[in-house]
C-alpha cells in the first residue's frame, strides 16, 4: 500500500505545482503525530478515499489547510476560464446536436386507471379489459420519466404512434419559464 501512497503523492505534487506546493510521502502518521503538525484553529479540508489494487484495499486520508485548497481552486478556475471560449460558441451547438441523437425512454399511457383483481386474474389472450375511461380522453407521453405531452394513440402505417394534442404541465412551464413544483403522487 505504501507504493500506492507514493504514486498518489507524486501525482498530487504534479497537479499542485501550479500553486507552488510540494507533496511528498515520508511515512504514515499516527493521529497524535498529525495533531502536532497542524494548529487547532486552522480550518482543514479532509478528503477520504478507499483504494483497491487487485486484492488489497486500504484508505487514504488527506488533510489540506483551507488556504491551500482555496489557492488551488482559484488557480484551477483561472485555467478553466482561460480555456473556455468567451460568449456563445459552436461548442454549445455541437452539444445540442449530440443531445438530439441521445435515446430516451418514451411511454404512452393513461393515468388513473384501475381494474378489479378478479377481472385481471381471469384474463386470457384475445380478451378485452374495460378500463373505464373514454377513448377520447388523452393519454400521457412520458419521456425519461417526465410527462411531456398529452396525446391520443394513433398509427403511422404499420407502426404505433402518438398524436400530440397538448403540452404536459412540466413542458408548458418550462416553455413559459414559470417554475412548477408538483408533488408526485405515490
Amino acid at each position: 500500500m505504501e507504493s500506492v501512497a507514493r504514486i498518489v503523492c507524486r501525482d498530487l505534487g504534479t497537479a499542485w505545482q501550479a500553486v507552488n506546493l510540494e507533496v511528498g510521502f515520508d511515512k504514515r502518521l499516527e493521529p497524535a503525530e498529525a495533531q502536532r503538525l497542524l494548529l487547532l484553529e486552522d480550518k482543514m479540508l479532509s478528503l477520504s478515499f478507499e483504494i483497491s489494487v487487485l486484492e488489497v484495499r486500504g484508505g487514504l486520508n488527506l488533510a489540506v489547510p483551507i488556504a491551500v485548497s482555496h489557492a488551488l481552486l482559484r488557480k484551477m478556475s483561472e485555467e478553466l476560464s482561460d480555456r473556455r471560449p468567451r460568449g456563445r460558441s459552436d461548442w454549445l451547438d455541437r452539444l445540442k446536436l449530440r443531445l438530439l441523437e441521445c435515446p430516451f425512454s418514451v411511454e404512452l399511457g393513461v393515468n388513473g386507471l384501475s381494474a378489479p383483481v378478479g377481472a385481471l386474474s381471469h384474463l386470457a389472450p384475445g380478451q378485452l379489459l374495460s378500463l373505464g375511461k373514454g377513448v377520447s380522453e388523452p393519454a400521457s407521453v412520458v419521456v425519461a420519466g417526465v410527462e411531456m405531452f398529452h396525446a391520443a394513440p394513433a398509427r403511422a402505417g404499420d407502426t404505433r404512434a402518438a398524436q400530440l394534442l397538448a403540452f404536459g404541465e412540466l413542458r408548458e412551464a418550462a416553455r413559459s419559464g414559470i417554475p412548477l413544483i408538483k408533488e408526485r403522487k405515490k
